[in-house]
């Protein structure tokens, strides 16, 4: 039949095109653990057993994905609907199917981040740095959206990224270098691959959404509020005010949104990994989105 035939003729298409891909790109449909702990160990790390790393990995088993191999990990952190269904926990967490760590204890807020309580300390210096540097506007990146840069900028959200996922933001850790040392002195090895940034709520505020990766948490750090009481953020039901000085540190896996009714906010905004990581869990980790990001 006519239906038949226009099928063919796709699919001959389809194939067509995958032939005439640079053979440096490959579509990812399933994931070797055994192959990714030999490239591990032989780049001298001393990996032996990671049971939980496993079961993320099987999650990936007869699971098909239409996606290019260097784009996998910053869809996953960019939250790309590519890289797989999500799933709701009973406890609330919204997460990628594909890249739940297990094992790792679940909770909306949390406390007892010593090396966060050094960071505050900084904050005098980090607050004049930021108010003396000329910073030009087109070093303000707008919220991420898959509804598109006229949604993201109505949210009123931006940030300078220090880092983003992989990446050193060259040009804005030149114009704020002493906030990119003191984090990385105080932080250290916890900093996730995602982002440390200087972010700034306006009037507006960012719908609610999950970013959908349970292995780090994140930071805000206010250090500049325009007027108290009007903005803040809302996470798993709960509406916190951003304050000058004080942290809120949150799984963003439960879902959150900021607002904004009047003034500016301006914060430090640190991804880091889940405390509950062990060091070579974090390591496999990183090296697993490394090597599906064309980095």
């Amino acid at each position: 039949s006519l239906l038949q035939l226009s099928l063919l003729q796709l699919s001959l298409l389809q194939l067509s095109l995958l032939l005439l891909l640079p053979s440096s790109f490959s579509l990812i449909y399933s994931f070797s653990y055994e192959t990714l702990l030999s490239t591990l160990t032989s780049s001298g790390q001393p990996f032996s057993t990671l049971p939980r790393f496993t079961d993320m990995l099987n999650y990936h088993k007869n699971r098909s994905l239409s996606l290019y191999k260097q784009e996998y990990t910053l869809n996953l952190l960019q939250g790309g609907k590519e890289t797989g269904p999500l799933g709701r926990r009973r406890n609330g967490q919204v997460v990628r199917v594909l890249n739940y760590f297990p094992g790792l204890e679940g909770k909306v807020f949390w406390s007892d981040q010593t090396w966060i309580t050094a960071i505050i300390k900084t904050l005098p210096s980090i607050k004049s740095e930021y108010f003396n540097a000329q910073i030009p506007s087109s070093h303000w990146s707008s919220f991420r959206c898959q509804k598109g840069p006229d949604f993201s900028l109505s949210t009123n959200w931006s940030h300078l990224e220090l880092t983003d996922n992989f990446s050193t933001n060259k040009k804005i850790v030149d114009i704020l270098p002493v906030t990119y040392n003191i984090l990385r002195d105080i932080a250290g090895e916890r900093l996730g691959p995602r982002h440390i940034a200087i972010a700034r709520q306006r009037e507006g505020g960012i719908p609610l959404h999950s970013d959908l990766v349970n292995c780090m948490l994140t930071l805000h750090l206010p250090f500049s509020v325009s007027e108290e009481g009007k903005a803040g953020i809302i996470v798993n039901g709960t509406k916190i005010y951003w304050e000058e000085n004080v942290p809120i540190v949150f799984d963003t896996t439960f879902e959150h949104e900021t607002f904004c009714e009047g003034g500016e906010v301006v914060m430090l905004l640190v991804d880091f990994w889940h405390p509950g990581l062990e060091r070579e869990e974090r390591e496999a980790v990183r090296e697993y989105w490394r090597m599906n990001s064309g980095i």
